[in-house]
């Protein structure tokens, strides 16, 4: 028997973090039907290759589970998973087997960026991360594409987690290291959510919770 899970603590935080990297991830992506695409409805996108369902709204999941054959609740069971901080889908117990493989048959995955660097100020006042981004295509090995970085800043009652949403800047600037290394790409909507969760995962450590976002084009 499966464990009912809990629902995510900040879903409504991710979901309006979610509206944002939709939105931008919209105009960017390129999205192709094949054979082996998983074909999420409710004005959802079409999602070829390895995909990443951290970048999906719960409506999508829920969408999603049920074109695969499922009742639609899996899919809110599925984004409780992901964003209590599981990555390996074949692990998501409350989940039917065949579901499960179901999924890792058609290529999806739960991904996550790595962490390579992490600062804390003297004051304790903020948190720098170094996170080494991905970018990947239908059917292709996940190539290096930069490292941009996220902060997680204290200001009185506020706890504000500054994201990236870009690898470079198009810019320019002289003055600046990101502007002087140009623009590589816009992050895909699951790169974004993940700063914030690893940046929720920190704020918890210290009994804290991340109460603001903002969104920068890359921080340095």
């Amino acid at each position: 028997m499966g464990v009912r899970r809990r629902r995510c603590r900040y879903t409504a935080k991710c979901l309006l973090l979610y509206t944002y990297v939709s939105f931008a991830s919209r105009k960017s992506a390129r999205f192709a039907a094949s054979k082996s695409s998983l074909l999420v409805s409710c004005a959802s996108p079409v999602i070829a290759g390895e995909t990443d369902l951290k970048g999906l709204l719960p409506e999508q999941l829920r969408a999603l589970a049920a074109d695969m054959g499922e009742p639609a609740y899996r899919g809110d069971q599925l984004f409780g998973w992901i964003h209590e901080g599981q990555s390996r889908i074949e692990a998501m117990s409350n989940l039917p087997k065949r579901f499960r493989q179901a999924l890792l048959d058609a290529g999806a995955s739960v991904g996550r960026l790595q962490l390579l660097e992490r600062r804390d100020s003297d004051t304790g006042m903020a948190v720098k991360f170094l996170l080494e981004s991905q970018a990947s295509g239908p059917g292709a090995a996940p190539v290096a594409a930069g490292q941009i970085e996220a902060v997680l800043i204290v200001d009185g009652d506020r706890r504000t987690a500054c994201l990236s949403s870009q690898v470079g800047c198009a810019l320019d600037c002289q003055f600046c290291a990101t502007g002087r290394m140009g623009f590589r790409r816009n992050l895909s909507a699951a790169e974004m959510v993940d700063q914030l969760l690893q940046l929720q995962a920190v704020a918890a450590e210290r009994g804290e919770r991340v109460t603001n976002i903002v969104m920068m084009g890359m921080g340095e």
